[in-house]
């Protein structure tokens, strides 16, 4: 099996070597798959990204690095690099601050070739925390994760492992949202191909300066977007009534009800 790898990145030239060594030193790496290249798509970082990189690409072979003529976020540095992979079949998302279990990679395809029939897989991961705590997150095996994906993302982008044809099949990532792009590419995704979730920890990732509370109201906007967006397939599944429920239920324990409820509707309209 030959596996590309995207990682995009910004400003993370203190963390993205750690990054990339850890998709390079993977088990089983020659005997059940091949890394046919490691892209680094740079979203017009202002550090030292770029001669890292190049100091690195002396190190390791089949390192390729692309900047962005300007800073579009992750989704659109995401999709770029989708289009640099020429003739591969599956492709691995990584992030540059994060770091993949050494049986990544080897776990992934021991459970692809019992479970072949899904277009994009994923697995569990170790969250790290501003609480210097680590956070298993994961789901059960499932036959279908839409309806879990109406009220709550499971599956992060650097879990992602998917198959090329079907991710540019529907339309990519969604470059106009403002966060979570990750979890309305999937809503789109579920709708449409098979997702399977290997129930291991495969990775650890980095959520010191992530998450809801970083900017509530990127984040709400965001899920907003993602139930106006995909009505029509929430809709068909009977799904609508269930995002639209737990979306205004979280905003109400969050003290953003009024405005949540105001941005929804404007959203349907």
């Amino acid at each position: 099996m030959k596996i590309s790898v995207i990682i995009p990145t910004y400003n993370r030239a203190d963390k993205i070597e750690k990054s990339i060594e850890s998709v390079y030193f993977q088990e089983g790496k020659g005997d059940l798959f091949e890394i046919s290249q490691i892209i680094i798509m740079d979203d017009c970082s202002t550090d030292n990204t770029k001669e890292l990189i190049e100091e690195l690409q002396k190190k390791y072979e089949n390192l390729l690095y692309y900047r962005q003529d300007k800073n579009g976020g992750s989704a659109k540095a995401r999709n770029r690099a989708m289009r640099e992979v020429v003739s591969e079949k599956w492709v691995a998302f990584q992030d540059s601050d994060d770091v993949w279990n050494k049986d990544k990679l080897k776990e992934m395809c021991l459970y692809i070739e019992k479970h072949p029939d899904a277009q994009l897989y994923s697995h569990w991961y170790t969250a790290l925390t501003a609480e210097d705590e680590a956070v298993e997150v994961g789901i059960d095996e499932r036959e279908d994760y839409l309806e879990e994906l109406a009220v709550r993302n499971f599956i992060g982008s650097p879990t992602f492992f998917v198959d090329k044809d079907a991710f540019m099949d529907v339309g990519g990532l969604d470059e106009n949202i403002t966060a979570l792009e990750d979890w309305e590419f999937l809503v789109r995704f579920a709708s449409k191909y098979k997702i399977r979730v290997v129930p291991k920890s495969l990775m650890q990732v980095d959520l010191i300066s992530e998450g809801m509370s970083s900017d509530i109201g990127k984040y709400y906007d965001s899920r907003c977007y993602i139930i106006a967006k995909n009505r029509q397939i929430l809709l068909e599944r009977n799904l609508f009534d269930k995002a639209v429920e737990s979306l205004l239920v979280s905003a109400k324990k969050n003290g953003v009800l009024e405005n949540v409820g105001r941005i929804l509707e404007a959203y349907l309209k």
